[in-house]
């Protein structure tokens, strides 16, 4: 197994602090302090420092977190390879997702996999595309379903992932009737570029959904409320 010391030390690589970690891993922060210098004292290496407040990676750790992930992709392989060859299924599996795929795509699938394979313990994580892919790298869940907005390009260029496109979610918009577009048949985003908005709070992944499909147009919505 991939030990866990290098997992939370993983973890810390993406949270960046000691708290953020433990929130992230669920470990206590105690616990992932403790862990972090177990590792730092069996490698017989500095891989934290004190910068101010907080600890951040020596080019050490940071070498260590950049280079493991060929590590833990190979333990991945050969994790799944016995299961095959064992002819048997993991016994827990995580799945995270935004609110909406949470309810209506990640629940019915955890129901289905429950119902193929009785023995396997599932558990549905909410969060936001970030965290998302910060509890992967974690190890928390094994499945993440995000939305790819210009503020999330990560997952597709990060090699740590592999990323499957599963559907174009199409985005309706409500007006009033009186509005002078109303009784289009059709529109194209590019018409309604210079209206005032009614939308989700900026920085959710609502808003950057929003503000991505003008962006893949050439623009940016006049105005949000």
């Amino acid at each position: 197994m991939i030990d866990e010391r290098l997992a939370t030390l993983r973890a810390f690589a993406v949270s960046g602090t000691v708290a953020a970690t433990a929130s992230l891993t669920g470990y206590s922060a105690s616990a992932v302090s403790a862990q972090l210098k177990e590792l730092q004292r069996a490698l017989g290496m500095t891989l934290l420092v004190r910068d101010g407040r907080n600890l951040r990676l020596t080019v050490a750790g940071q070498y260590l977190v950049d280079h493991s992930d060929a590590l833990v992709a190979e333990w991945e392989r050969l994790k799944a390879a016995a299961l095959t060859e064992g002819r048997e299924t993991q016994t827990r599996f995580g799945i995270g997702g935004f609110s909406t795929a949470a309810s209506n795509l990640l629940a019915p699938l955890a129901a289905h996999l429950r119902g193929e394979h009785p023995d396997l313990r599932v558990h549905v994580v909410e969060a936001d595309p970030a965290r998302c892919l910060d509890l992967l790298v974690a190890e928390a869940i094994d499945l993440a379903l995000i939305v790819e907005t210009h503020r999330s390009p990560r997952s597709e260029a990060d090699a740590r992932f592999e990323r499957i496109a599963l559907l174009d979610d199409p985005l309706d918009v409500m007006m009033p009737l009186d509005h002078p577009l109303a009784a289009a048949e059709s529109l194209r985003l590019e018409d309604l570029a210079g209206e005032e908005w009614v939308t989700a709070a900026a920085g959710s992944p609502y808003h950057d959904l929003f503000t991505s499909a003008f962006a893949a147009v050439g623009g940016l919505p006049a105005g949000c409320a």
